[in-house]
Parts: C-alpha cells; structure tokens; sequence
C-alpha cells in the first residue's frame, strides 16, 4: 500500500497534523489488515512519513511488524548532538 500523508503530495494542506498522519498510518494498516489478514507488515517512511511512523508504532506497541524502512526521518538528533564529532 502507498500511503500519502494528509497536506503531502498536493492534497489540502490545512488538515495536515500530527493527529491525521497517525489516522492515514492506522487506515492503512486496517485496510492491510482487512485484505491480507495474516502478511507481515512491512513499513518505509520518508521525512515527516518517517517520524509519524516512529510515533505510530510507539503509541501501538502491540502492532506486529516485520521490518522498517527510514529514509531521511524527520527527527530531531540535539540530545544525541555531543557524540557527534565534526
């Protein structure tokens, strides 16, 4: 399934939240869920897709998954910046 964020990709961008991206990310797993009942799940994230992703699967622990794919997750690394050598 190819999901596009609410506000991304040309669609309005008003109703774009934190709070609508789970809700895309939980229809699409429902609808997985619905059509393939016993597949693994298997999630890639890019930017913002990412991060709510990250959120998604912490707020559902008990979600079953089989890998997860990040490219370029919007995250924030400053409590990790002073391991960093420049």
């Amino acid at each position: 399934i190819r999901l596009t964020l609410t506000g991304h990709n040309g669609s309005d961008d008003s109703k774009a939240s934190s709070d609508a991206w789970l809700a895309d990310i939980g229809t699409a797993i429902l609808f997985a869920k619905k059509h393939r009942p016993h597949a693994q799940l298997y999630f890639l994230g890019f930017s913002a897709g990412g991060a709510a992703l990250i959120n998604y699967l912490d707020l559902n622990p008990d979600l079953k998954t089989g890998s997860l794919f990040l490219i370029a997750p919007a995250l924030s690394l400053r409590g990790y910046a002073h391991l960093v050598r420049v």
